[in-house]
């Protein structure tokens, strides 16, 4: 049955969702082989890869090798050109890098991401926290284990 419109205010347009177009195969493979790449250590075959997925205008690529960028991984950390990539991913409508870019304006880096240095200073210092975070955490982990395995070993020893 065809979409039909209606004029009644009270009646909600709901148009049929289009299924979303399947990449062609030769993205795909390009985009398997950066995965393996950048999975086996060669940043700059992956990186490569990627790159030629993003001249094609494939904004999976752009989101990827925006978070290599912003992470570090594999990388040197380069907030500018994280930004920039997946900026673009967003414009483009790619779902992962609006979501992404909305993360990270709620944690305040992404005005950041701009200016590389102040970027470093608020990203090593939220770094730092969620490492002493981390430490503490595993800190009362121990002791409840701890505490676990003596009061196992004492009921243990209660039942011989």
């Amino acid at each position: 049955m065809p979409y039909e419109f209606s004029d009644d205010p009270d009646k909600v347009d709901e148009r049929p969702s289009a299924p979303a177009p399947r990449r062609p195969l030769r993205i795909r493979i390009l985009h398997f082989f950066a995965r393996i790449a950048g999975g086996m250590g060669a940043k700059r075959l992956s990186a490569f890869l990627y790159r030629r997925l993003i001249a094609k205008g494939d904004t999976e690529a752009m989101y990827v090798l925006g978070k290599m960028y912003w992470w570090g991984y594999r990388f040197t950390r380069d907030p500018a050109k994280a930004v920039e990539l997946i900026e673009y991913a967003a414009i483009r409508g790619n779902q992962q890098a609006i979501d992404f870019k909305q993360e990270m304006i709620d944690s305040g880096l992404w005005r950041h991401g701009k200016n590389r240095d102040e970027f470093m200073s608020v990203f090593d210092e939220l770094a730092e926290k969620e490492d002493q975070l981390r430490q503490s955490s595993h800190f009362f982990q121990i002791i409840i284990y701890t505490v676990i395995l003596v009061v196992f070993a004492w009921v243990l020893s209660l039942t011989k």
